[in-house]
């Protein structure tokens, strides 16, 4: 083979490397923020039951507007 057709391998063969790393970077950060998200969801499924007990144990009474 060619010193250049060397050359081009090895290039390609780097910007493989790297395009792998960064895929796994990637994977790392989405990863992460899926752990934020499911953390959030159970935060607010927990605060939005305290509220609905709230609700149920002091219902405030729907009245209709004064001008009708």
């Amino acid at each position: 083979m060619s010193k250049e057709l060397i050359d081009r391998i090895d290039t390609l063969e780097a910007h493989i490397a790297h395009q792998d790393q960064m895929m796994s970077d990637l994977n790392e950060i989405i990863t992460g923020h899926q752990k934020n998200l499911d953390a959030i969801n159970a935060q607010f499924g927990l605060f939005m039951d305290r509220v609905e007990a709230m609700e149920a144990a002091n219902p405030v009474p729907v009245k209709p507007p004064p001008h009708w």
